[in-house]
């Protein structure tokens, strides 16, 4: 008998679980290899200590870091309710103006999820927290704050000084606003609008003047991030016996009272409040598991209401340019649970415990148009929100049975050689949990920590290399 050498040039094939009648570029493993632009296997690069001077982020024990967002170059650290930065040398503590943590709920098993947009990250997690917004100011600092402003808890008090039972009525509307910088720009945000009717009094208000108290005051408690100190309180005012409400004032945030002595001669060319043409609310984005943005909407998904229920099927769409301005009436009803949000291309896509979703179309600032839902795959789900990354046609993630791509028009499996394997990485709710995907844009590969069955933390990285992986030619992971 003559024996002949095997010679194996390629390894493109990726993994199988069955390895035996596989093809010769595929393996049962390939631990600690990557592969190279022409098809070969060599050993991965070593690791170090992120900083070996301040290796362990100052949380008080050992807490398991959770995730790493990338902020526009700037590495943040969640660990528990806190997100972490390198300053000076050391790790220092993202707080709110009041000293708050960044998620005001959660614990270290709480998943965190993360959106970018115009030098913005806006983040939540799994447990609730209210979506904040993370950016660096005009001054170089990193800041954190709630995203969005609510309206007032309460209505203030509006009354004359003169007689009653005359002609004239007024409107009066109270917006909670706030302006900042990130860099060189400017940002405005303008809460939800509360309305005070001033009605069938005998003089207008610089006759005998107006007296508003009990202005409501904006606080932070433990749940929330605002900037109470630089916060404002707009108000707005009609004519008398008018419908469009004009610029009168403002008073800073703790201020209880304001007096109005202004004629409606001298507020008539001053600028009008944003609702005016019938642009709905400035809701806040809503307490929620999940959230995406893209170059115009912000999306949030699995709603919290305030009373406590929860819609895990919902989505809110903010108004476009506004993320963080999320009227209540703009919304979507899925079919299913929201699991995640992302976006291929322009295209958002929901997914959900067992179907895939793609939202076309969009609803305007005046609630005008529509948000449809297509149903792109029904028998494929997603386990991990942690797990969705996005990649040069569209995007993967960890589903019921495998990997999965999808451009937002089909769903693709990626992982169809190794279903034994990819089974034991998700036995139980924790394993799913735990799968977190980022992708290095510089070698296209999308790396996937997985903890395996027996295991009680990650212990392993399953890597799709898309320059082979996205199920385009025949080729898997």
């Amino acid at each position: 008998m003559q024996y002949q050498p095997l010679e194996l040039n390629e390894f493109h094939g990726g993994v199988t679980d069955n390895f035996i009648d596989a093809p010769l570029h595929s393996y049962e493993a390939a631990d600690n290899f990557l592969i190279t632009v022409n098809r070969k296997l060599y050993t991965r690069p070593g690791s170090q200590i992120y900083d070996s001077d301040n290796p362990k982020v100052p949380t008080l024990g050992d807490v398991r870091i959770g995730a790493y967002i990338n902020h526009y170059e700037n590495l943040l650290t969640q660990c528990a309710q806190n997100l972490y930065y390198v300053s000076a040398g050391a790790w220092a503590t993202l707080q709110g103006p009041t000293g708050n943590p960044v998620f005001t709920q959660g614990n270290a098993e709480s998943r965190v999820v993360s959106s970018d947009w115009n030098e913005h990250t806006f983040v939540t997690n799994d447990d609730f927290a209210p979506v904040s917004k993370i950016y660096i100011d005009d001054s170089g600092d990193l800041q954190a704050r709630t995203a969005g402003l609510p309206a007032l808890a309460n209505a203030p008090t509006v009354a004359t000084s003169g007689a009653t039972g005359g002609s004239k009525n007024y409107i009066y509307a109270f917006v909670y606003f706030y302006e900042y910088k990130v860099g060189t720009v400017t940002f405005q945000d303008f809460g939800a609008v509360t309305q005070v009717a001033l009605q069938e009094i005998v003089d207008s208000p610089d006759v005998s003047q107006v007296n508003i108290s009990l202005i409501p005051q904006l606080t932070n408690g433990t749940d929330y991030n605002y900037d109470t100190t630089e916060l404002k309180i707009k108000i707005y005012r009609t004519e008398s016996n008018g419908t469009i409400l004009h610029y009168l004032g403002e008073v800073s945030n703790g201020t209880l009272v304001y007096t109005d002595t202004t004629a409606d001669s001298a507020i008539v060319n001053n600028a009008n409040l944003y609702t005016t043409g019938g642009q709905l609310d400035n809701d806040p984005p809503p307490l929620c598991k999940c959230l995406h943005v893209t170059d115009t909407l912000g999306f949030y998904g699995h709603i919290k209401l305030a009373n406590g229920e929860i819609l895990s099927n919902r989505i809110r769409q903010s108004i476009p340019e506004d993320p963080d301005s999320c009227p209540e009436e703009l919304y979507v009803d899925l079919d299913d649970s929201v699991v995640a949000i992302s976006s291929a291309g322009k295209t958002p896509v929901v997914l959900c415990e067992n179907s895939i979703y793609r939202l076309d179309g969009a609803f305007t600032a005046l609630g005008e148009g529509l948000l449809e839902k297509q149903e792109i795959e029904s028998t494929v789900g997603c386990v991990s929100a942690t797990s969705v990354v996005q990649v040069q046609r569209g995007i993967v993630f960890a589903g019921v049975t495998g990997f999965y791509f999808t451009d937002g028009w089909e769903v693709r499996k990626l992982s169809t050689h190794f279903n034994t394997t990819y089974k034991a990485l998700t036995l139980t709710d924790e394993q799913k949990r735990r799968i977190y995907g980022t992708f290095d844009r510089d070698d296209k590969r999308v790396w996937w920590s997985v903890q395996e069955d027996a295991e009680t933390e990650i212990n392993k990285f399953f890597i799709l290399d898309t320059r082979y992986g996205l199920g385009i030619g025949g080729e898997d992971l």
